[in-house]
């Protein structure tokens, strides 16, 4: 069983507006975001797949 964590992390792009949720981006716009993210070697978390996933937890909250 997991706990909730006592934290949250959130990451942002130097430069853009801070906690902007990315799925309040059209598919193509946050897809091209999170591509940029996972290229930079910064963000090796992302996977394939996980616009989707997150577009789905978030109907479920």
């Amino acid at each position: 069983m997991y706990s909730i964590p006592g934290y949250l992390t959130h990451y942002y792009e130097k430069g853009n507006i801070r906690l902007q949720n990315i799925c309040n981006y059209d598919d193509d716009e946050a897809q091209a975001i999170l591509t940029n993210l996972s290229e930079s070697g910064q963000r090796t978390w992302l996977h394939r797949g996980y616009l989707e996933e997150r577009r789905a937890v978030e109907a479920w909250l």
